[in-house]
C-alpha cells in the first residue's frame, strides 16, 4: 500500500485485521501513516489507543483516545472508551 492516497480505508482495516490476530507492532506500522497524515481520522486514533493497551501501556492508550476526541469530540466510542480505560486503571 505504501503511502499512496487513497488507500486509507484499506490500511484502516488491514490494521483492524491485524489487531485482532494480537500481531499488535505491525498493526501500529500499518496505523502510522493514517495517524500522522494530513487527514487522520478519530477511528486510527482508537485504534492506536486500544494496541496501546494491549501493550500495558494505559498511559500511551490515554493519550490516543484524549487526541481521537479533540479530533472528532462528536466521535462516542473515543469516550466510552476512555471512560473504560479510566475506571480500569483507577483514574476516576
Amino acid at each position: 500500500l505504501g503511502h499512496r492516497p487513497g488507500h486509507e480505508q484499506t490500511r484502516y482495516n488491514l490494521a483492524v485485521a491485524e489487531f485482532a490476530a494480537g500481531d499488535f507492532a505491525t498493526a501500529e506500522r500499518s496505523l502510522d501513516p493514517l495517524v500522522s497524515g494530513p487527514q487522520p481520522g478519530a477511528p486510527a486514533f482508537v485504534l492506536m489507543a486500544r494496541i496501546r493497551q494491549k501493550q500495558q501501556d494505559a498511559a500511551g492508550a490515554a493519550a490516543w483516545l484524549e487526541k481521537a476526541i479533540r479530533l472528532d469530540p462528536s466521535h462516542e466510542p473515543a469516550f466510552f472508551e476512555l471512560a473504560a480505560l479510566c475506571l480500569l486503571e483507577d483514574r476516576v
